[in-house]
C-alpha cells in the first residue's frame, strides 16, 4: 500500500518504514492559523470602525477620498476646526489597541 505523496514529506512511500514527518498537518495547521489571525485583525479593525460615529466615518470616508479638512468642511458644511476634531478622534479611535 501507497500513502498519498501530498502526505508525505519526501514525496513517495516505499512502504517499507514509516515516514518520519508529514508535510500536510503541519502547512494545513500554519495556513489555518495565519487565516485565524488575520480573521482576529479584520474583527478588530471592524470593531474600531463600529465605535466612530456617523459624523467621523463621514470625515474619514472624505479624507480616505484625498480631501484636505478645508475641502471637507466645505462639502459637509462644518468649519474647519470642526473637522480637524472629528478627524482628530476618528484616527485615535482607529488606531490599534498597544
Amino acid at each position: 500500500m501507497t500513502s498519498p505523496p501530498a502526505l508525505v514529506e519526501s514525496g513517495t512511500h516505499t512502504g517499507s518504514a514509516a515516514p518520519t514527518q508529514l508535510s500536510f498537518p503541519r502547512a494545513f495547521f500554519d495556513r489555518d492559523r495565519k487565516r485565524r489571525e488575520e480573521k482576529k485583525a479584520e474583527l478588530e479593525l471592524r470593531s474600531r470602525y463600529e465605535s466612530l460615529t456617523p459624523r467621523e466615518r463621514e470625515v474619514m470616508s472624505l479624507v480616505a477620498a484625498g480631501l484636505l479638512n478645508k475641502q471637507i468642511a466645505g462639502e459637509l458644511g462644518l468649519s474647519e476646526i470642526t473637522v480637524k476634531i472629528h478627524r482628530g478622534h476618528a484616527m485615535k479611535k482607529m488606531r490599534p489597541a498597544p
